[in-house]
């Protein structure tokens, strides 16, 4: 399964890279065409379009139609002629049904108008100039039947004003950026107009019809959102208090840490707020929270690769000099150049994608399309967010099992001045802590996403994802709710802490690897030194 998503990436290369060589020229745009498999052909090849003829010179046959927001989906090849021409004034529009037929918003069907009831032809649309008039659309524009998306949603005037221009793209104000007049401009692949009967009235009118971007809510996906969300109200407290103490904050582990953290918590938060709020978001919003948690997704896990490599490091050097703070502060910058300008690099590039004409539908990341989130349905995912994360997931692996290792020859080379049960204690704690914090459980997302297809695996990974969604209360009880922090918490505000004394001294995630401060390591054939920053932490 992992293959392809791999191979997707090396056709985007290869597209990148041949495809400003490619000189197929359509014959038209795709939105001036119109299916012609139920219209008749005539003896010269050319085809009758209701009145108009097409001649073989404007025929082509495709293997997709384009639907809402440009998005391409297979279907049986099929013959498409060009009956509109934009430089010539010959527009566009689309019926979501035949003439004497309105789309049933409840069953998704085309049913016959009410007795009675004659067909609307007129409505209004904007000029160049501004000026608003009304015309009749089957004289004004050239009419075509088809459905931007299954399910449709009226657009009615008072909840989603709407402007239809004369050149047949259709302008919605998006209420959740009205502040500053957003207009999502839709093409005629992306909406339709149908016979609409409002309640206060006996006429049908003519009306547009779109597909709103709404998230659509599973038990498990509601379960992890609002996990997410208990992560983010555990998160905040965990990052006030590593800003709070001085000796959490002071070493350049604490600051990364502090990185880490509040890059999870606006991702999770973001995560929350799509995931939540059911609505359709304006463009401008939807970009804002799709493209912001993407960076904030991928910056965290930059850092989570920095304080794996800053860890392993360390650990294996034993540099006595390490809490220098020149050299940390130099240290930092880099770190922060690499985490933040990385994330920075990666989110130009997608939304780079998801705008450029060279990288075809399929390829595209699809924020701002269905989902203000990368679109996790399709393999293209991959290129833009699961493969950069599956090579960060395989150095932290590397990182973790090497790391594991030289922390049980250390506890190993003290196991007689330490009873076997208190060993395997430390020993589990210290494991879970690492296995935490360079987030190898997040291994188990990238394999949920591979098997995806299989409704099986949804429940399956069930567990996995909870747990991957929840950090942010696993990490504020493994590393706050412990009697030391809760002890520097209260000589911060000038409490007697459980220990009748101040402590001096806090160590963060990645420097608690044992409790050997009072205990002299012999030599060892791959440790010949050990920096006591680095293994030793005051006894609970």
């Amino acid at each position: 399964m992992l293959l392809e998503p791999i191979l997707h990436l090396w056709l985007l290369v290869l597209i990148v890279v041949v495809g400003a060589n490619n000189d197929t020229v359509p014959k038209c745009l795709y939105n001036e065409t119109a299916d012609l498999r139920n219209y008749p052909r005539l003896e010269n090849g050319s085809f009758l379009y209701r009145d108009i003829v097409i001649n073989p010179d404007k025929l082509d046959f495709y293997d997709h139609r384009i639907i809402f927001r440009e998005e391409v989906e297979d279907a049986e090849l099929h013959v498409r002629g060009c009956i509109c021409d934009a430089s010539k004034g010959r527009y566009c529009v689309n019926l979501c049904c035949e003439v004497g037929q309105t789309f049933n918003q409840t069953s998704s069907k085309c049913e016959s108008m009410k007795e009675n009831h004659k067909m609307p032809t007129n409505i209004p649309i904007r000029k160049k100039n501004g000026q608003q008039v009304e015309v009749n659309l089957f004289k004004h524009f050239i009419y075509k039947v088809d459905l931007p998306c299954q399910k449709p949603e009226t657009l009615l005037m008072e909840d989603d004003p709407w402007y239809l221009n004369e050149d047949g793209i259709l302008q919605i104000l998006e209420k959740s950026d009205a502040v500053i007049d957003d207009y999502a401009d839709l093409g005629t692949v992306s909406y339709c107009i149908t016979p609409y009967l409002p309640n206060s009235t006996k006429n049908y009118v003519l009306a547009p019809m779109s597909c709103p971007i709404k998230n659509e809510k599973t038990f498990l996906m509601t379960l992890n959102t609002y996990s997410m969300t208990v992560s983010v109200i555990f998160l905040i407290p965990t990052i006030i208090i590593y800003i709070l103490l001085k000796s959490l904050r002071s070493s350049i582990s604490g600051r990364m840490q502090i990185c880490y953290l509040t890059s999870m918590l606006v991702a999770y938060s973001v995560i929350s707020i799509i995931n939540t709020v059911q609505t359709r978001w304006g463009t401008i919003m939807c970009n804002i929270y799709g493209y912001g948690g993407y960076f904030f997704f991928m910056s965290m896990y930059l850092w989570l690769s920095i304080l794996c490599y800053d860890m392993w490091n360390n650990f294996k050097e034993f540099n006595l000099d390490y809490n220098a703070n020149q050299g940390n502060s130099i240290r930092f910058f880099v770190y922060s150049l690499y985490a933040w300008g990385m994330a920075g690099l990666l989110t130009a590039f997608t939304m780079w994608a998801q705008r450029s004409d060279k990288i075809p539908p399929k390829y595209k990341p699809g924020i701002g399309i269905d989902m203000c989130w990368i679109d996790t349905r399709r393999w293209s995912a991959a290129i833009y967010f699961y493969i950069p994360n599956l090579l960060i997931m395989i150095f932290n692996i590397s990182t973790f099992i090497h790391l594991t290792l030289l922390i049980y020859n250390v506890k190993k080379n003290v196991a007689s001045l330490t009873s076997r049960e208190k060993l395997v204690q430390e020993n589990i704690v210290v494991i879970m802590r690492l296995f935490l914090i360079m987030g190898i459980s997040w291994i188990t997302d990238i394999i949920s996403y591979c098997l995806r297809d299989f409704t099986v695996a949804d429940y399956l990974f069930a567990v996995t994802d909870l747990c991957n969604a929840s950090q942010g209360v696993l990490i504020f009880f493994l590393f706050i709710v412990r009697r030391k922090v809760i002890d520097l918490v209260k000589a911060r505000f000038g409490m007697k802490n459980s220990s009748g004394r101040s402590n001096k001294s806090a160590f963060t995630m990645t420097t608690q690897f044992s409790k050997l401060s009072s205990i002299t390591v012999p030599p060892t054939p791959t440790i010949t030194s050990i920096s006591p920053k680095l293994v030793s932490e005051p006894r609970d």
